[in-house]
């Protein structure tokens, strides 16, 4: 009697290769590891609130870095996801009705009724130049 050795591949066996998919237990520690390490350093990064301005005080501040084409800075009333207040960086590109457009650095535009902004200052120009 003869005997033959038959070796199959694991194609011919219809198993079908996971790529990707046989890694992914190995890249999810990795990746809790990554998002604990980044919501750390989100705390470190809180921002506090600033002084509360009155409004007259804001819409001379506005009035000023609109008519000067000054870049501001400006904390809002609204609380982000991650319960910090929202600040952004920004130029006033104007006003229509109750809504006060800003123009951020990536050329986004957001709208805020006035009541809505908590604290503004006015920004370095050297300072706004280097942000992204």
């Amino acid at each position: 009697m003869i005997r033959k050795t038959v070796r199959l591949t694991p194609d011919q066996m219809t198993y079908k290769d996971r790529g990707k998919m046989k890694w992914q237990g190995l890249m999810l520690s990795d990746h809790s590891e990554a998002i604990k390490k980044r919501s750390l350093a989100q705390q470190k990064e809180e921002i506090l609130p600033k002084a509360r301005l009155s409004l007259i005080e804001i819409g001379k501040k506005l009035s000023f870095a609109h008519q000067n084409n000054k870049p501001i800075s400006i904390q809002m009333n609204t609380l982000k996801m991650d319960n910090n207040l929202q600040e952004y960086n920004c130029l006033v590109a104007g006003n229509y009705e109750d809504e006060i457009y800003f123009s951020l650095k990536n050329d986004q535009v957001i709208k805020t009724p006035l009541e809505n902004i908590r604290h503004l200052e006015l920004l370095d120009p050297i300072i706004w130049q280097r942000l992204k």
